[in-house]
C-alpha cells in the first residue's frame, strides 16, 4: 500500500471538481459519467470519498446515507492502482465516516456476479450475500445484494 495515500471526503472545491472530472474521463466500462456523479452529489445524504497520491486520484467511493441504512453505489480503483489496498482504505474511511456522522446500522450494495474482484473486497470487509435481483442491470445481468451491519462501540 502506498504510504502517501490520502482518503478524504469530497467537498466540491474547484480543484476537487477538476480532479473528479479527470478521473471520470479515465474510467472505462459502464461507470458513471462526471455529470451523473455531480448530479447525484446534489441529493441529500450522498457522499463521495476519494483516495489520492500527490493530488492524483487513485480511487473513489460513492454512497448515500438513507438514515438507518446506507447504500454503496460504487467503489472504483483505477486499473494502474489496483492491488495496493486502496479499496480497503476507502471502505475503512467510509465506515469511519458513517460511525462519526450518521446513524447507519447497515450498508447494502449490488454487484454483478462476474465482478469477482469486487466481491472479494466486499467479503474481506465483512459483507455477506443477502439476495439476488434478477436481470437488474441494463444488459440483463443479475445483481447480487450484499449487506453488512455497522458495529457501534
Amino acid at each position: 500500500m502506498q504510504s502517501s495515500l490520502v482518503c478524504q471526503v469530497y467537498k466540491a472545491g474547484a480543484a476537487e471538481k477538476k480532479a473528479l472530472e479527470q478521473f471520470c474521463l479515465n474510467w472505462s466500462g459502464d461507470f458513471w459519467a462526471f455529470d451523473e456523479v455531480e448530479l447525484s452529489l446534489k441529493i441529500p445524504g450522498t457522499l463521495l470519498l476519494y483516495a489520492s497520491v500527490g493530488g492524483i486520484w487513485q480511487g473513489v467511493l460513492l454512497a448515500r446515507d438513507l438514515g438507518s441504512t446506507a447504500e454503496l453505489y460504487y467503489i472504483y480503483v483505477s486499473s494502474e492502482a489496483r492491488g495496493q489496498g486502496i479499496g480497503l482504505r476507502l471502505m475503512g474511511t467510509f465506515e469511519a465516516f458513517l460511525l462519526q456522522n450518521c446513524q447507519t446500522e447497515e450498508v447494502f450494495l449490488e454487484v454483478r456476479p462476474s465482478n469477482l474482484e469486487a466481491i472479494r473486497l466486499y467479503e474481506k470487509c465483512a459483507f455477506s450475500q443477502a439476495g439476488r435481483r434478477k436481470k437488474y442491470y441494463s444488459n440483463g445481468d443479475d445483481a447480487l445484494i450484499y449487506t453488512r451491519l455497522i458495529s457501534r462501540p
